[in-house]
């Protein structure tokens, strides 16, 4: 898997008024800001998904914030697993149910005090975000104070749809995840039985004859599973996800994932994380690539 980032749209309202959305400057009429209220809910975020199968905590402030952003680093994993964690040259380590990860993950917010919707940029590393929880902690803060947030999953069309327009597709990836459990991809397995986790079937455009917009200009219209389908099915096979590579105007590339709907995301954005260190991805990188990730739908400078 990799470092995604998956957008959202930002909206309060009053408990009891489902269509007034309030100045995010002033949501409550007493001149607090939305970015205020979100901080001091997540700098006290201890949570659990809702199966009990996943919990993260706040880990810190996300460093070099502008002005109009909020952002946290959470430190996330699953607990209740017995498993037996083994390195060569290392002793085995047995995890029982009582043991928990930690890997940090982040979630950037964009709330410009003078709008009614803002932006948020929720980090997945390899497939696994705290969005529920977070969300859940959210919803619970402002209700505690007679309003609703509402966050909603958003296509970012910006640099995509710009990017179709322009022919500057440059390659269309299919990814199949497991594929020794699927009996079309079976004969994966004379290449390493269990050890072939995925298959990419990469399409490239030329210099001279780029890709076709149709596609993906379809499900840009409407990311409904059938246009989905549409791009990730090739001579019968039937991909997880596709990834869409492009060339950006101010130079290098961008890739964005269209997700399966039971992700809860129609698509994500390619985040590039380079530094590292004991919980996994750094704060101050987080804080860059999210930021990059907004600025796809507006958010922000």
């Amino acid at each position: 898997m990799s470092h995604r980032a998956a957008l959202y749209r930002v909206q309060i309202r009053p408990k009891n008024d489902v269509n007034d959305y309030q100045l995010l400057g002033d949501y409550d009429e007493a001149g607090t800001w939305a970015g205020e209220t979100v901080d001091n809910i997540l700098a006290q975020l201890r949570g659990t998904s809702r199966d009990k199968k996943v919990q993260a905590t706040f880990d810190a402030s996300l460093p070099d914030i502008d002005m109009n952003y909020v952002g946290v680093s959470i430190l996330s994993g699953r607990t209740g697993v017995t498993s037996v964690l083994a390195r060569d040259g290392e002793r085995p380590f047995l995890r029982t149910p009582d043991h928990a990860e930690a890997m940090r993950t982040a979630v950037l917010f964009y709330l410009p005090p003078d709008r009614v919707s803002g932006w948020m940029a929720v980090h997945v590393p390899h497939g696994r975000s705290c969005k529920g929880i977070v969300e859940n902690a959210l919803k619970g803060g402002f209700s505690s104070l007679g309003f609703v947030i509402e966050l909603g999953a958003i296509v970012p069309p910006n640099a995509l749809r710009e990017a179709v327009a322009r022919d500057a597709v440059e390659k269309i990836t299919l990814i199949k995840h497991e594929p020794n459990k699927s009996d079309r991809f079976q004969d994966a397995a004379q290449w390493g039985d269990d050890e072939v986790d995925r298959i990419e079937l990469s399409i490239p455009s030329r210099r001279r004859m780029r890709l076709r917009r149709h596609p993906l200009e379809r499900f840009l219209d409407e990311p409904n599973d059938e246009n989905r389908r549409q791009i990730i099915e090739f001579a019968g096979l039937v991909f997880d996800e596709a990834s869409v590579t492009v060339d950006m105007p101010e130079g290098g590339q961008r890739t964005f994932f269209l997700e399966t709907r039971e992700g809860g995301h129609p698509m994500t954005l390619g985040i590039d994380i380079n530094t590292l260190d004991e919980y996994g991805a750094t704060g101050p990188e987080l804080s860059a690539e999210l930021h990059k990730a907004l600025k796809t739908v507006g958010g922000g400078p």
